[in-house]
């Protein structure tokens, strides 16, 4: 991956990270997935792939769900719930997702 990032072709790194996400999140690394798919997200999202960058975000979603990382799952939900690439079946169950996460971690500060 370093090599491809030195002669400039980023893309074709990030290309490689994804596969290593998968890898990873295979293995139960999410930690180590979360970062690759982070760096790719920046990339597509910086490029105007707005469809990659929404595959991204749908396996940023599993990987902070299989991390019980409330925070960042429901976040990522809002954010996915609120892409007009995405159908509509789709934005919905992410919107829901997000909202029931919303209600756990308020009925949770309530009783902290």
């Amino acid at each position: 991956m370093g090599t491809y990032k030195h002669v400039g072709r980023i893309r074709s790194a990030r290309l490689i990270g994804k596969e290593l996400a998968q890898f990873y999140s295979e293995l139960g690394e999410n930690q180590k997935a979360v970062a690759f798919l982070s760096d790719a997200l920046k990339t597509y999202t910086d490029e105007g792939w707005s469809h990659l960058g929404a595959q991204t975000q749908l396996e940023l979603a599993q990987c902070y769900k299989r991390m019980d990382d409330v925070e960042k799952y429901t976040k990522i939900c809002a954010a996915i719930a609120s892409l007009d690439v995405l159908h509509i079946t789709v934005r919905n169950t992410y919107f829901e997702e997000m909202f029931g996460y919303m209600k756990m971690i308020s009925s949770h500060n309530l009783y902290s």
